[in-house]
């Protein structure tokens, strides 16, 4: 029951085969791992933590291993799921996401929302005032 809830609250992306098996669970847990959800059992809090200090390791190992075999476009999927691991960030989320412990929740989906005309580099070339009233409207 508890997994479920999870898989309806955190898990972004669906999971293949279902959650009933070990696969499906682990999946979960990474997605909620990245999408920094709460959980409140403690047998999926201690599975979500060894989940956390593994995955990361085994994903860049892979990675590694992409790399070594040069299958290019594998390689650049590890290491695209290996910066989600390390940085708790999906990729699609805006950079400022990671501040999420000092930023309103609010601000930070009118950022996501405006896209390309809030990217980071924008963002950069505006004064205070612009980037306020781009935020408030």
């Amino acid at each position: 029951p508890e997994l479920d809830g999870l898989a309806r609250e955190a898990a972004v992306h669906g999971v293949k085969g279902g959650i009933e098996n070990k696969h499906g669970k682990i999946n979960v847990l990474m997605q909620a791992y990245v999408s920094r959800a709460r959980v409140e059992s403690f047998s999926l809090t201690a599975d979500l933590m060894y989940v956390a200090t593994n995955a990361p390791r085994i994903m860049r190992a892979l990675y590694e291993i992409c790399l070594r075999r040069k299958w290019g476009s594998m390689a650049s999927t590890c290491l695209g799921l290996c910066k989600s691991l390390e940085r708790r960030l999906w990729p699609d989320a805006h950079p400022l996401r990671q501040f999420e412990h000092t930023l309103s929740p609010e601000l930070l989906h009118k950022l996501e929302v405006l896209g390309d005309s809030a990217c980071m580099d924008a963002l950069y070339d505006m004064s205070a005032s612009e980037i306020g009233s781009l935020v408030r409207h």
